[in-house]
């Protein structure tokens, strides 16, 4: 406690007192507790998604089975240029701080199906945050289980058409029927790696059955 506010009681003291005080005391620890759990929480999720990268291959084009995810969304601009998306990343932070989430995970991007079929690799439809709890009803989207054409892209933005054309061959061949977006979530970001080109993306689209 602070030293003047020791005082301020020392001058009043009761029993009556004693108790209000101590309450009060009480509710700012449980307050304190609450937020170290929830940065502890982030750590061990960090910590647990960062290991899961470790064994991965990144050469190959695959399908996951993936668990049900709940997603903050905001809609992007339509424009695709560095600007138009540096300002659509802003606002998502800034709704994300609105609403109170934090998250262990950097935030992702979706990205329609058919603006990569025209080569448009950058007209993202939403950015998203994962997060943990369904703590919130506004703008959630929840990302379905199911089975996921999946690919990890680890070359940089600037030849992450690569991967997709890759992803597009994988289910041509092996007659896929894709769902209406596809997921990219960067996994090693500025926190463990240096460069963009050295981030480890992983790009996902639901399969249809």
């Amino acid at each position: 406690m602070p030293l003047k506010e020791i005082k301020a009681y020392l001058d009043i003291r009761k029993p009556e007192e004693l108790i209000s005080l101590l309450n009060t005391q009480n509710e700012k620890i449980d307050k304190e507790i609450n937020r170290l759990v929830a940065i502890r929480e982030l750590i061990s999720q960090k910590i647990k998604s960062t290991q899961s990268l470790f064994n991965i291959n990144t050469e190959k084009i695959f399908i996951s089975k993936e668990k049900k995810e709940l997603l903050f969304l905001t809609k992007a601009l339509t424009n695709t240029d560095e600007r138009s998306i540096a300002i659509s990343f802003a606002n998502h932070m800034k709704r994300c701080t609105e609403n109170n989430i934090t998250s262990p995970f950097s935030v992702g991007q979706i990205i329609n199906l058919q603006s990569i079929y025209k080569g448009d690799y950058n007209s993202y439809s939403f950015f998203y945050t994962k997060f943990l709890s369904p703590l919130l009803d506004a703008n959630i989207y929840s990302k379905g289980e199911g089975s996921y054409l999946t690919a990890y892209h680890t070359t940089g933005y600037n030849s992450i058409e690569e991967t997709y054309l890759k992803m597009l061959r994988f289910a041509n061949e092996n007659k896929l029927l894709l769902d209406d977006y596809f997921f990219k979530d960067v996994l090693l970001d500025e926190l463990s790696v240096t460069g963009y080109e050295n981030f480890v993306i992983k790009i996902s689209i639901l399969i249809r059955e």
